[in-house]
């Protein structure tokens, strides 16, 4: 589809399949990796059955850049905007890691207008996936012998339980001192550098994947990514897929214990040989389980 102008800017829009499928919105995550690489893995598979449409965030990769100000309600915004100007009534939310926030936040915003939900690795607290990600890369760091960076996580991983918003910054600098060797916490199988060469063959130009840093700053400003929304679980009205990777170091097991605990009725899978990338790693199951919760909504 390319790009539309939603709410005084332009976003990249993908818009996959038949109009008569049922709809579903994906949203990705990062902050700031766009729908890029999803598109290439899943885009021709679920638009056998659905009809996906993707995005990319604003002032991410193909949309505009950010000019002013972020904020996540502008992203939630964004994608009931989204949902007016195609005309579609109601639609599917499936959510990759903060898109799974993001997902969560918009169907407790605008409950009307989203059918089902479907998080693939969500993070609906980041304390709890900030104490995941450090206990990770700790042991990275100790099969790598580097005992003082092993220290810093594990003092970390008290703050950020407390305090995720001051030990952010911390964390993403231990995680980018694995070098390489951080696509372990994220890839359970070989192709560990599977996103980098999605980069290197993307048509269009490298430095465009740098707006997504301009993306998570002002994010990290606004602040509000940094509230748990595990206190909202009770109030999803929506039918709820959950997807875990079985060596998914960002959804914690605490989160899916509250989530199956505030809303019994939900579905989950655990994808056995997969991280936090399912639809990469075991893309058949992955494609299978959404287009048949998703088809299943009106």
């Amino acid at each position: 589809m390319g790009l539309l102008e939603i709410r005084e800017t332009r976003l990249w829009v993908e818009d996959l399949g038949s109009p008569d499928n049922p709809p579903v919105l994906y949203l990705h995550g990062g902050p700031g990796a766009g729908c890029y690489d999803f598109v290439l893995q899943q885009g021709e598979r679920l638009s056998q059955s659905l009809r996906v449409i993707a995005l990319d965030q604003r002032g991410v990769l193909r949309s505009d850049p950010l000019e002013d100000s972020l904020t996540l309600q502008d992203l939630i915004e964004d994608c009931e905007a989204l949902r007016v100007h195609l005309g579609i009534e109601r639609w599917s939310v499936l959510g990759h890691s903060f898109g799974g926030y993001l997902g969560l936040a918009y169907a407790l915003r605008y409950p009307e207008a989203v059918s089902a939900l479907v998080f693939e690795n969500p993070s609906f607290d980041m304390r709890s996936s900030l104490d995941s990600l450090l206990h990770a890369a700790a042991l990275e760091y100790g099969a790598l012998g580097d005992q003082k960076r092993l220290a810093q996580c594990m003092g970390l991983i008290n703050s950020a339980r407390e305090t995720p918003r001051d030990t952010w910054d911390q964390a993403l600098d231990l995680l980018a001192g694995l070098g390489d060797r951080r696509n372990s916490i994220y890839v359970h199988g070989q192709d560990k550098d599977f996103f980098d060469a999605v980069v290197a063959g993307a048509p269009f130009p490298e430095d465009r994947w740098g707006r997504g840093l301009a993306h998570v700053r002002a994010l990290e400003q606004d602040g509000a990514m940094f509230d748990p929304l595990t206190p909202y679980f009770g109030n999803v009205q929506q039918p709820t897929l959950l997807i875990r990777g079985k060596y998914d170091a960002v959804f914690g097991l605490d989160q899916i214990y509250q989530y199956l605990r505030a809303k019994p009725d939900t579905h989950l899978l655990v994808a056995t040989q997969s991280g936090h990338f399912v639809r990469v790693e075991e893309p058949d199951l992955f494609c299978s389980a959404v287009a048949d919760f998703c088809g299943r909504r009106p």
